[in-house]
């Protein structure tokens, strides 16, 4: 951000800070492209810039709703400087899905508390662990289908 008071001509600028000068006019309207949530429209602004002990990069804002509250907007930084709005979001909604796995990996299979010496460990500890997470979302599926259904009923 440009600061005349400042040796170099220029200052860093939070994140909320930035956003908090965005008008509604500073984002677009784009369905998430994704898991649950897909086809919802947020609200997206991108600016290319240089992120403090990154690099130049995308930064990329997500609202669900224009007039919510600040702690609500999400960030995200891509080394993509090319791609459009859209396209950021499908690289963040796949990431997304990445990182739920291997949260829900360590939160729920402890795949953090295992260490391993050999390959042949490796391949066993993450066969085991994905057939354990894959069996879980299925289990998961299942409960919610009888829920919607006994809901159905009511």
């Amino acid at each position: 951000m440009p600061d005349g008071r400042a040796p170099q001509g220029w200052c860093w600028q939070s994140l909320p800070e930035y956003t908090t000068g965005l008008t509604a006019q500073d984002y677009i309207a784009v369905a998430w492209p994704r898991g649950e949530a897909a086809g919802q429209q947020v609200y997206v602004h991108v600016v290319r810039t240089q992120v403090r002990k990154l690099y130049t990069c995308q930064v990329v804002i997500v609202r669900e709703h224009l007039d919510g509250p600040l702690r609500a907007v999400r960030y995200w930084a891509s080394s993509d400087l090319t791609a459009d709005a859209a396209m950021l979001l499908g690289h963040i909604a796949a990431r997304w899905e990445i990182e739920v796995l291997f949260a829900d990996g360590k939160d729920l299979l402890g795949w953090d508390q295992y260490q391993v010496m050999s390959w042949a460990a490796i391949l066993r500890w993450w066969t085991l662990g994905c057939a354990a997470y894959q069996f879980l979302e299925e289990e998961q599926a299942c409960l919610q289908a009888r829920e919607d259904q006994l809901a159905a009923r009511e």
